[in-house]
């Protein structure tokens, strides 16, 4: 069963890691760090709301403090709804069928959100500069792995749950592998990115930096997507005794 079918396979929401940016529905600068803190909490909150939540954070207790805050969030399990002494039969159907990811032929989620900061150093001289980055900083919020909850009173189904779970857990592993170290790739490209602009001055440059930084990030996050995606489809099934 993974976040990408329900007898399982394996998902990665797209678009789950941009460079965030605050929205209205999360208010960064009102926010304090207990609220902040009680968004990343929630795993049903929105990217976005994820995104805002880090940066908020990152700005009262710095980055490395909102890595460490970040890297103990990995589980969340949601209840398999059906009656305690429902056959292996029905289990299988709801997860199947009903799971929270069963509209997309799924029954787990692992989703990470990247982001990225950074000073400016701008050489050159009219019309021909140079933009790089200064101290960058890439920051990751999860990853985020959604499991099916379930304790089977049989012995024999339990055993065939806990087989089913294994399997699915140990290739959600493989997400997270694939999400660590896509935060390194981001931090080593981020450290030597180097973009010619055409400007009439320096401050010229400076307006354009993030959107012009940003336009790396999001191909580099398209890649980050594209390696997740290969390893998908993943079935884990019950197996029913």
């Amino acid at each position: 069963m993974k976040t990408h079918r329900a007898t399982a396979r394996h998902r990665k929401r797209r678009a789950a890691d941009e460079a965030a940016a605050p929205v209205a529905a999360y208010d960064e600068a009102a926010a304090s760090p207990a609220q902040s803190l009680e968004t990343l909490r929630q795993p049903r909150a929105s990217r976005s709301a994820h995104g805002a939540a880090v940066i908020a954070l990152q700005r009262v207790v710095g980055n490395a403090a909102v890595e460490r805050m970040l890297a103990g969030q990995v589980a969340q399990r949601y209840p398999v709804d059906v009656p305690e002494d429902a056959s292996c039969d029905q289990v299988r159907e709801w997860m199947e069928t009903s799971n929270p990811y069963a509209r997309e032929g799924n029954a787990a989620a692992t989703t990470v959100t990247f982001s990225w900061s950074a000073t400016w150093r701008i050489t050159g001289r009219a019309p021909n500069f140079k933009l790089r980055l200064s101290n960058p900083q890439v920051t990751m919020d999860g990853p985020h792995v959604d499991m099916p909850q379930r304790k089977p009173h049989n012995p024999k189904l339990r055993a065939a749950w806990q087989r089913m779970y294994r399997t699915l857990r140990d290739h959600e592993r493989r997400h997270e592998a694939i999400a660590h170290r896509w935060r390194r790739i981001l931090l080593g490209r981020l450290r030597k990115l180097s973009i010619p602009v055409t400007a009439a001055s320096r401050e010229e440059v400076a307006a354009q930096a993030r959107e012009l930084v940003g336009q790396r990030w999001d191909e580099w996050i398209e890649q980050h997507q594209a390696q997740q995606s290969e390893i998908d489809p993943f079935q884990a099934l019950l197996d029913c005794p």
